[in-house]
């Protein structure tokens, strides 16, 4: 269209003719992979002969490509940029594993990650909580045991690959994480309180299940969002699924459209927080799921002035 360039012969782009020819050869490229760090852009991109392998287009148009799995396809995915280049997931001989990779340096393998009691590779790492690049390392889920998946941690300093805890299961399957105040929140599974939300601070003993119902049936948390010095977060306390406030020290309810019955808040999209209000659609008993706004001044000083 007028007004556009294409990429290659843009005039910061001194390895353009050396991106277009690349590009040329590659049949497909951003299938699992799209992720940008200070080095530049990385995606995947499948060649002619079907291998899959992440590739690296810096600044300047010139391309980098990395070959993780020399004899296979490493079909890359769930990239995050750390302090030096990303880590991914990647096939190898081991299966699904962690990867470094860095301009600098041959891509390296990080984990070696197998399945308990057979032994065999692992084929589901970051799938559902992802990678999070957090405080140094990288917090991940991996599917060990059984058809449940659980929590690590990648510390890139010490290079230590450490299980966060032994009772959580499938983290992120309910509610993704959300980075806040030095923790993740997220929903996990455990045999003895169901589904709740979950936090950690990338230590062992710094990950905890917030229990918002008693009881294994849990609170089946839908969303959540930064708040103070936790989270706003829907979840049902055992009356239905309503606004809560929830910090490692405990939970609050925030607002509930439907006290008599269940608003089943959160059925519907999600929940958003502005300077003013927090967000969320809910059933009232009378008017069906419609936007409710619940004004958090009392608590963060954020008043609505109405002239």
């Amino acid at each position: 269209p007028s007004g556009t360039m294409a990429l290659d012969m843009h005039p910061a782009f001194a390895g353009g003719e050396a991106l277009r020819q690349w590009a040329s050869g590659i049949q497909r490229m951003g299938m699992d992979l799209v992720t940008v760090s200070e080095e530049g852009l990385w995606m995947d991109a499948e060649n002619a002969a079907g291998d899959v392998e992440p590739a690296l287009i810096h600044a300047d148009g010139t391309v980098q490509t990395f070959d993780i799995w020399p004899s296979g396809s490493s079909s890359p995915a769930d990239g995050v940029a750390v302090e030096q280049g990303i880590v991914v997931v990647g096939t190898t001989p081991e299966g699904r594993q962690l990867i470094h990779l860095d301009p600098a340096q041959p891509p390296r393998q990080i984990t070696h990650l197998v399945r308990s009691g057979s032994g065999q590779a692992p084929v589901f790492v970051g799938t559902t909580f992802g990678l999070v690049a957090f405080d140094g390392g990288v917090v991940f889920d991996a599917v060990l045991d059984g058809a449940d998946a659980s929590l690590w941690r990648w510390n890139a300093s010490t290079d230590e690959v450490l299980r966060l805890s032994t009772t959580v299961m499938n983290p992120g399957d309910d509610m993704g994480p959300i980075e806040h105040n030095g923790r993740l929140w997220f929903s996990c599974v455990t045999m003895a309180n169901g589904a709740e939300p979950c936090s950690t601070d990338g230590t062992v003993n710094g990950t905890h299940v917030h229990e918002i119902v008693a009881g294994w049936s849990g609170s089946l948390p839908r969303a959540a969002v930064p708040f103070l010095e936790g989270v706003a977060i829907l979840a049902d306390d055992g009356n239905g699924t309503a606004l809560h406030r929830l910090t490692i020290e405990g939970h609050a309810l925030l607002h509930d459209p439907l006290p008599s019955g269940d608003a089943d808040s959160g059925r519907y999209g999600g929940l958003l927080v502005d300077e003013q209000r927090l967000v969320f659609v809910a059933h009232d008993g009378t008017s069906g799921h419609e936007l409710h706004g619940w004004c958090h001044g009392s608590m963060t000083q954020a008043w609505i002035i109405w002239p």
